[in-house]
């Protein structure tokens, strides 16, 4: 399935985290209303890899770990049952991500869609130079061309408070 298309890893974890928050496709306040610090803290311009990075700190050792934690021992539970909906998803060829999270107390739910910026995407950008331009559209060609194959993957709370375990688990055994 692979054939030719074999690429480094680092390729599109270097693209990812180039992306940013898409606002019109993003909850207005980020993750801020979540309750969960790591996500909460991260700054407006933040990459997908951060806001995954601080999903699985939260998960592992972090705010949503300890608040999973407390709750399971005092309903006597476990944390998979009681932990928020979680969906982490990407779309390749090309750079769109998007990180949910629902099922909060108050009901509180959070989208955001992470996309490269396009030059139209700065703060207070007006009319970008031709330039500028010419050159996001030569990269976006690039990424477009390199196959015709796209993929949508996506996990849930389930994958990601299993990879938080292992990670915790990897550290003690340091």
């Amino acid at each position: 399935m692979v054939g030719n298309y074999w690429k480094p890893i680092d390729t599109p974890v270097k693209r990812y985290a180039g992306s940013c928050p898409y606002a019109p496709r993003s909850s207005e306040r980020l993750f801020r209303q979540t309750g969960i610090a790591e996500l909460a803290d991260l700054p407006a311009d933040h990459s997908f890899v951060d806001a995954l990075e601080a999903l699985l700190v939260a998960a592992s050792t972090g705010s949503l770990a300890k608040s999973l934690a407390e709750r399971a021992r005092k309903l006597k539970t476990d944390k998979m049952s009681l932990a928020p909906l979680i969906k982490v998803a990407v779309l390749t060829p090309g750079t769109s991500a998007e990180i949910r999270i629902a099922g909060l107390r108050k009901g509180v739910t959070a989208s955001v869609t992470y996309m490269q910026p396009s030059p139209w995407d700065r703060p207070g950008a007006r009319q970008p130079a031709k330039r500028e331009v010419e050159a996001w559209e030569e990269r976006v060609k690039r990424q477009r061309a390199e196959t015709d194959l796209e993929q949508y993957r996506q996990v849930s709370q389930k994958t990601i408070l299993s990879a938080a375990e292992a990670l915790v688990e990897h550290e003690e055994k340091k």
